[in-house]
């Protein structure tokens, strides 16, 4: 089961839940009294914060999904994505979130679960209220693991750093007005326009830092590791799997530019996260990436 656990201090953008069934879909007899069910093309969403929350955290779903399939479209019939949306922090908890996340999509059961921390658990006057960005930039990371798992196999484990870095990618993603965007911008719900890719200032200083004090790993041995360590060093491991991933898509060198793309293909082939890095990076010069790396990190700023 991925379980992914980041605290509130490190930037809120991971989450983890506990194991459990897969619980699915529901019929509306099956609705607790009390909670709301809207169902889209492509989500379900069961929530305790009313029916205009359920509609508009499913609105807010289809329009990112429609993003990601625009940069990873897939020829299967989409599912319907199961969405748990609880409105305090308790519940969420009860349910198997991990105290000091804000949301999770949960491999074992399908489900991407949040919660809008109406009340806080856990007793910690430290754990903060999130702002609403960061609440939605929390959906928008974890709803890219439930399509990327979907899209390869409910029993993939794709490179943590991939990804992880691809989910924050996306986790940076605001509609702005039509007038505000640059030409070619995506059209997103309601008249608007997606920008994607915006750089994430916080992790942007973390990994400028641990490029700085040397705790940043070497590209060549980051991309091969295994994602409990990854998870056991996210102050670190966030930041440069974002960094990497940012620098990959935007790279002008075609060849780094291709590595995306060739790990999905050997990724989508079977193959197995760390066959699947060799074949994306082969004939790579790790030293020119390195210094590349290091110097567009500099730059994003």
């Amino acid at each position: 089961m991925l379980r992914r656990a980041l605290p509130l201090a490190v930037l809120l953008l991971a989450a983890g839940c506990s194991s459990g069934p897969r619980r699915g879909l529901l019929s509306s007899r099956d609705v607790p009294p009390g909670w709301s069910l809207f169902n889209t093309d492509h989500y379900q969403v069961l929530t305790d914060g009313g029916p205009e929350e359920a509609r508009a955290t499913a609105e807010r779903l289809e329009g990112i999904l429609a993003l990601y399939r625009r940069i990873l479209p897939s020829r299967q019939e989409l599912p319907r994505f199961p969405v748990r949306v609880f409105r305090t922090y308790d519940a969420y908890l009860s349910y198997g979130g991990e105290d000091g996340t804000a949301g999770c999509y949960d491999q074992s059961t399908g489900d991407l679960v949040l919660t809008r921390f109406v009340g806080l658990g856990g007793g910690d006057p430290m754990v903060r209220l999130p702002s609403p960005q960061e609440m939605t930039a929390t959906a928008y990371h974890e709803a890219w693991h439930q399509y990327f798992h979907w899209y390869l196999d409910a029993d993939a484990d794709p490179p943590a750093w991939f990804d992880e870095g691809m989910a924050d990618y996306f986790g940076q993603t605001r509609i702005v007005p039509a007038d505000h965007a640059p030409e070619g911008a995506p059209d997103a719900p309601g008249g608007g326009k997606w920008i994607f890719g915006r750089p994430n200032h916080g992790w942007g200083d973390a990994i400028r830092a641990a490029i700085a004090d040397g705790s940043a790993l070497p590209l060549r041995e980051f991309v091969h590791l295994p994602r409990g360590r990854y998870y056991d060093r996210p102050a670190v491991c966030y930041p440069q799997g974002w960094s990497l991933v940012h620098f990959l898509i935007n790279s002008r060198d075609p060849r780094t530019h291709e590595v995306p793309d060739a790990l999905v293909r050997a990724l989508s082939a079977g193959a197995d996260a760390s066959k699947a890095v060799d074949e994306a990076f082969a004939g790579m010069d790790w030293g020119k990436l390195e210094r590349e790396w290091r110097a567009y990190v500099e730059a994003l700023r």
